[in-house]
C-alpha cells in the first residue's frame, strides 16, 4: 500500500512538473546564440562565440529568437526587456551572472557631513560612481530614486527611506526628496541623498544604492534561467507572458517611492510581479530574498472582465521578504467577474516573512497578503512557512488551501483592516483557530514554536538548509574589489 501511494505521488509530481516546464520558448523556434561577458567582452565583437563575446546585453542585435548567454561571475549593470521567443541563460563555471541595478560609490570621500550625524551625497556626479547609470535607465529623471543602501562587506541592507528631512531620526534612516510626481522630477531630477548614520560612511567602504528600474520586463514566450537579478528599486521581474523563470536568484529589490501625481507617498518593491495582463508564466526553483514588498504576486485593478490564466509559482525558496505571496484581482466600478484560472502558489518554502531588512515593519508583514473583494479560486497549498504571521487581508479563496506553518505565539493567523476594530487572531489559541477556520475554510496546519528552545533551533536549521540562501556571490565580489578611488 505504501509503495502504491509513493508511486501515485511520484507520478502526480512528475506530471505537474512536466506541465509547468512546458512554458517558455516554443520547441520549434530556431535560435541564434549570442555570448555576452561584461569582464572580457567587447561590443565590437559579433558575440557568436565565447571567444568573441559582446560586453553588454543591449548590444545583442536581435530581441527575437535569440539565445543570450551571460558569462558566470560577471555583473551586468543594465536591464533586460522586450525579448520574444528567446532564452536568457548563463554559460561557464562559477556564480550566476548578475543583472544589476546598483550604483556603486567609488569615491568614499564624497560624503559631506551636514550636522547631527547626517551626511549628504551628490548622486548626480556620475564620475564618482560605478555600476548602473542614467544612460541605461528607463526613466532618467528619477534614476536616483534610491530604494536601499547596501554594504556588501557586511552584507547589510539600510532600507529605511523616510519622506522628509525631519524624519531622519534613527541611525540608518535616509532621505532623497519629499516630492513624488513625475511632472516635478522632469524639471528637477533627484540629485541628493541624506543619510543619518552614527559612523563616517567612508569607513564602511564601497557602498551601493539601488536605482529606479526593473531588472527584467516585457518578455514574451521566453525562458529565463540560471541568472541573478539584484539591486533594482522598483521590481525584479514584471510584464511577462508565457515565460519560464527557472533556477534564478532575486535579491535586494524595491524600496523606491512611487512616482505618481495624486496618490499618497508610498514605496515599490516586488520580486516577481504578474499584473492582470500576464498569463502562462511558471516560476520554478528560484530563490527570492530581501524585497521591500512581496516576493511573488498576481494582481490587478480592472476596468473590464479579466481572466488571469496559468500562472504558477512552484518549488521556490523565499527568504526575508515582506510577504511570500500577494494576490488580488479587483474590478473597478462594478463586478465584471474577473477571476483566476489554473493559477497557484505551491510547494514553496518561505523563511521569516516580515523581516525584510528594510526596517519598515507594518501589520501586513506576513506570509500571504490578499486584497480580494470577491470570492475567487487560486491554489495556495503544500507550502512551508516559518517564523512569520500567516495571512492578512480579506480571505475569500475557494481554491486549495493547505499549508504547514511554524509561528510564534505572539504572531497572527489572520489580520485585516477591512473590519474596523478587528483584533488579530493570534496563534496558540483554540478559539483563534476555530475562528480562523470558520472565516477562511483554510485547513492549514499551524505549529506554534517557542522562540528559545532546542526543538525550535533544530526546526529552523532544517528549514534554512532547505532554503539554502546566500547573498549574490558575484555581486559582492565585484563591489568589494572597488577601484581604490578616494581611499
Amino acid at each position: 500500500m505504501m509503495l502504491m501511494k509513493f508511486l501515485a505521488l511520484f507520478i502526480s509530481l512528475l506530471f505537474s512538473i512536466v506541465n509547468v516546464s512546458a512554458q517558455g520558448v516554443p520547441s520549434w523556434i530556431e535560435l541564434k546564440t549570442y555570448y555576452v561577458s561584461s569582464s572580457t567582452g567587447n561590443d565590437k565583437n559579433d558575440g557568436l562565440s565565447a571567444l568573441s563575446a559582446k560586453q553588454h546585453i543591449y548590444s545583442v542585435p536581435v530581441k527575437e529568437s535569440a539565445r543570450v548567454r551571460l558569462k558566470c561571475n560577471d555583473v551586468f549593470f543594465e536591464r533586460v526587456f522586450g525579448y520574444k521567443n528567446s532564452i536568457i541563460e548563463s554559460y561557464g563555471d562559477g556564480d550566476k551572472p548578475v543583472i544589476c541595478g546598483l550604483k556603486i560609490l567609488k569615491d568614499t570621500n564624497a560624503w559631506v557631513l551636514v550636522g547631527n550625524n547626517i551626511w549628504v551625497l551628490d548622486l548626480s556626479d556620475e564620475t564618482k560612481f560605478d555600476g548602473y547609470s542614467a544612460s541605461v535607465c528607463s526613466n532618467k529623471t528619477v534614476v536616483n530614486n534610491v530604494g536601499l543602501i547596501y554594504n556588501s562587506k557586511s552584507d547589510k541592507v539600510y532600507g529605511h527611506l523616510v519622506c522628509s528631512k525631519d524624519s531622519l531620526k534613527k541611525s540608518g534612516d535616509f532621505y532623497t526628496t519629499e516630492q513624488h510626481s513625475q511632472s516635478f522630477f522632469t524639471k528637477q531630477p533627484i540629485s541628493k541623498l541624506y543619510w543619518k548614520i552614527d559612523v563616517a560612511p567612508r569607513k564602511l567602504g564601497c557602498l551601493a544604492f539601488s536605482m529606479y528600474d526593473v531588472g527584467i520586463k516585457s518578455m514574451e514566450s521566453c525562458t529565463i534561467k540560471d541568472i541573478a537579478i539584484a539591486g533594482f528599486s522598483i521590481h525584479g521581474v514584471t510584464g511577462c507572458n508565457d515565460c519560464l523563470i527557472e533556477n534564478c536568484q532575486i535579491d535586494l529589490i524595491g524600496g523606491a517611492m512611487f512616482v505618481r501625481d495624486k496618490d499618497p507617498w508610498c514605496r515599490y518593491g516586488n520580486g516577481i510581479e504578474f499584473w492582470s495582463s500576464c498569463n502562462g508564466n511558471n516560476v520554478i526553483n528560484c530563490i527570492i530574498s530581501r524585497t521591500f514588498d512581496c516576493a511573488t504576486t498576481i494582481q490587478g485593478n480592472q476596468t473590464s472582465k479579466v481572466i488571469v490564466k496559468n500562472n504558477h509559482f512552484v518549488g521556490n525558496r523565499i527568504y526575508h521578504c515582506r510577504q511570500a505571496f500577494e494576490h488580488f484581482l479587483n474590478d473597478q466600478g462594478q463586478d465584471f467577474g474577473s477571476a483566476y484560472e489554473n493559477c497557484s502558489f505551491e510547494r514553496n518554502i518561505a523563511y521569516e516573512m516580515g523581516y525584510n531588512e528594510f526596517s519598515s515593519p507594518e501589520p501586513r508583514d506576513c506570509n500571504i497578503l490578499s486584497y480580494e473583494t470577491k470570492r475567487k479560486s487560486i491554489d495556495i497549498c503544500d507550502n512551508t512557512f516559518y517564523g512569520g504571521n500567516y495571512m492578512y487581508g480579506s480571505w475569500m479563496n475557494s481554491g486549495k488551501q493547505k499549508n504547514k506553518v511554524y509561528l510564534y505565539s505572539d504572531q497572527y493567523l489572520f489580520h485585516t483592516h477591512w473590519k474596523t476594530g478587528f483584533k488579530p487572531l493570534l496563534s496558540g489559541s483554540a478559539s483563534s483557530n476555530l475562528s480562523f477556520v470558520t472565516l477562511t475554510a483554510d485547513d492549514t496546519e499551524f505549529i506554534v514554536v517557542s522562540r528559545c528552545s532546542l526543538k525550535t533551533w533544530l526546526i529552523k536549521r532544517r528549514i534554512l538548509k532547505q532554503v539554502n540562501w546566500k547573498p549574490v556571490g558575484a555581486l559582492r565580489r565585484y563591489i568589494q574589489k572597488g577601484s581604490g578611488y578616494g581611499k
